[in-house]
């Protein structure tokens, strides 16, 4: 210890008592040494029993989201309930498809529909035949629900289907 630089015989001392033992100048204790001089001191990748690398792992895709929803909105406020069915036919085909392409199907339909004055109605069902992709299942809950609205006479601004 008392060789390294600007360590006198009193500092060279206590790592020696505490069993800390100076081998080679250049290799100071408490540094890892490579285990051959001339080689890195690396371990190796694994190795499978055969010898061979395994396989590199591909990352997984992100999980396909549990919910989604489509949104019709109209160019002027409307009162007729006949183009708000309409527009509740394309959501629910639309819903349909993306369940479909997806191989997931619905369980709970939801229809918010935004009025004039920007407040929503919101209603929310579960669907009585079990989880379901079906545009047929699906458009008759969204007219269900928009029959549970109660907006006759309410001017309509957007439908949101999910």
């Amino acid at each position: 210890m008392g060789e390294l630089y600007g360590i006198g015989p009193a500092q060279a001392h206590t790592p020696t008592a505490f069993g800390a033992h100076h081998r080679h100048p250049r290799h100071p204790p408490g540094i890892d040494r490579p285990a051959h001089p001339r080689r890195p001191h690396r371990t190796p990748p694994p190795r499978t029993s055969q010898g061979h690398r395994p396989p590199r792992r591909r990352p997984h895709p992100p999980p396909l989201p549990y919910s989604t929803s489509a949104q019709r909105r109209f160019t002027i406020d409307t009162l007729d309930p006949t183009a708000v069915r309409a527009v509740l036919l394309s959501l629910a085909v639309e819903l349909g498809d993306r369940l479909r392409n997806r191989q997931q199907a619905a369980r709970t339909v939801t229809l918010t529909v935004t009025l004039g004055g920007h407040s929503q109605i919101t209603r929310s069902h579960r669907l009585e035949s079990g989880p379901s992709a079906h545009t047929d299942d699906l458009r008759q809950t969204l007219y269900d629900l928009y029959a549970d609205c109660g907006s006759q006479r309410a001017r309509i601004r957007a439908v949101t289907g999910g």
